[in-house]
Parts: C-alpha cells; sequence; structure tokens
C-alpha cells in the first residue's frame, strides 16, 4: 500500500504532544521492566561496594593511627587521609544507590519529554513538504522529493513499535528506547495498514489513545 503525509507545520503541531506521549509510554514500559531484571545484580553490587569501602576505610584509618607524625611520613599520612575520604564518598555513593537510581529514572524520563522539539525542529524547518510511503513485502520505505530523501527500512528488524493516531514510533529492540525511526500517519487507514504490517513481521506493537 502506499500513502503520502502532509508535513506542514500544522501537522507537525498535532504530532508533537503525541511524539512525546509515544516516547514517555515506551519508557515507562521498557524502563522499570529492564530495572527489575537487573535489580538482583545491583544489590549484590551494592553490597560488596558497602564491604570493601568499608574494609577501605577500616584499612585507611588503621594506617592512619600507626603512621607517625614525622616529617618522613608526611606522604604516607597525606595518602591515607586521601584513601579515607575517597572511601567514604565511595561508600556514600553505594549506600543511597537506590535513590539515586530512583533519582537517575526520574531525570531521563524527562529528558526523553524535552527531546521532542529538537527532534521535530529540524522537521518545522523544512516543512512544507510531502512525504511518500509504501509498506509492502516486509519494506517500509519513506521518499521525500522536496528533500531528495528516499530511505528503506526492513520491517523484520523492527522489534517494537508505539503507534498513536499520528505517527508510530519503530524501536530495534524489545527492550530499547532507542528510537530508530518516526512514521508520520495522515489517516486511519494508513494506522491500520502500517500495524498489520508490523505485526506480521512480528513486532511487539502498543497502540496508544492520545487524545
Amino acid at each position: 500500500m502506499e500513502f503520502r503525509c502532509e508535513m506542514t507545520p500544522g501537522f507537525l503541531d498535532q504530532v508533537e504532544p503525541e511524539l512525546r506521549a509515544a516516547m514517555l509510554a515506551r519508557f515507562d514500559q521498557v524502563v522499570p521492566a529492564n530495572w527489575a531484571r537487573l535489580r538482583p545484580l545491583a544489590t549484590v553490587i551494592r553490597l560488596a561496594g558497602l564491604a570493601a569501602t568499608a574494609a577501605g576505610v577500616g584499612l585507611a584509618g588503621y594506617g592512619i593511627a600507626v603512621t607517625p607524625d614525622a616529617a618522613c611520613t608526611r606522604k604516607a599520612l597525606v595518602a591515607y587521609h586521601v584513601a579515607m575520604v575517597v572511601y567514604v564518598l565511595l561508600g556514600t555513593v553505594f549506600w543511597f544507590m537506590p535513590r539515586i537510581n530512583v533519582a537517575w529514572a526520574a531525570w531521563a524520563r524527562g529528558v526523553a519529554g524535552r527531546r521532542v522539539p529538537s527532534l521535530l525542529a529540524p522537521l518545522r524547518r523544512l516543512a512544507p513538504y510531502t512525504v511518500e510511503y509504501t509498506v509492502g513485502g516486509g519494506w517500509l520505505e519513506a521518499r521525500a522529493a522536496k528533500l531528495r530523501m528516499r530511505r528503506r527500512i526492513r520491517l523484520q528488524i523492527v522489534r517494537a513499535a508505539m503507534v498513536t493516531p499520528r505517527l508510530a514510533c519503530l524501536y530495534r529492540g524489545r527492550r530499547s528506547t532507542w528510537l530508530r525511526r518516526v512514521v508520520y500517519l495522515p489517516d486511519a487507514e494508513a494506522r491500520r495498514v502500517l500495524v498489520e504490517a508490523l505485526r506480521a513481521a512480528d513486532a511487539e506493537v502498543t497502540e496508544l489513545a492520545v487524545p
């Protein structure tokens, strides 16, 4: 099937909230699940880190206690004090690792949402133009004569997709948040055809009802 999408400034204004919703939904879908799989390993790393830094603090403290304060041992004392500070800082990081992970996830989610204007900025500078799509034979092809652009992607490499009424975000990995391609959809029929082609290629498709 072939369809075309008119990339006008008005259409891009409509697309922006949908793109943000799709990217945030993908983040919420993937990142907590990935973290749940890594949590046992993270717990082991945290406990090992706490044990190692506690031992380091103890050894540094012992070195400070048994090293006499003399001119010939001044460098050794400085090294022990620096080691003590480093081990305390590392121990603090390991102690607060769960909170740091939560804060990092919130920061990364915010970054994902704030990326949308920068992703659409080049399109706004080039608009208006027309993108013609062809879906069939396991391939998706996009052409824009005004931009002298022609791109093809094999649908079998698309493992996941977030689909809204006006666009589809394609991802290469089932556990990835890295955006591989955005397909802009002019109507419900184009959306139906693309969703069917993606599912036929064994992609995991999530349809979002974005107002």
